[in-house]
């Protein structure tokens, strides 16, 4: 069976492989025999692989934050909508 479809404590699908990746980028990120890691390393590599980390994590944030704005705008935007379409039906019952 395929290594990927089986990962992470066994579990199958996407959540599986989200664990395997996980766990490959923190195996990925020990850069050196020493204990030393890619947070206390002082290495080139070890400072752009933090900056493209936080980047990444500024644009995680940031898609979300859009996303809870669009559906807050929706929410109220449907609520509007079905208030005028009760207040409407409740005209066409009165006449």
């Amino acid at each position: 069976m395929d290594e990927s479809y089986l990962s992470g404590n066994g579990r199958k699908g996407p959540l599986g492989k989200i664990a395997a990746r996980i766990t490959n980028l923190r195996d990925s990120l020990d850069s050196s025999n020493h204990g030393e890691t890619i947070w206390t390393a002082r290495s080139n590599y070890a400072y752009d692989t933090r900056l493209l980390f936080k980047r990444r994590i500024t644009t995680l944030y940031i898609s979300f934050t859009n996303l809870r704005s669009y559906v807050e705008i929706n929410y109220s935007g449907f609520r509007k909508i079905i208030k005028k379409s009760v207040i409407y039906s409740l005209m066409l019952s009165k006449r």
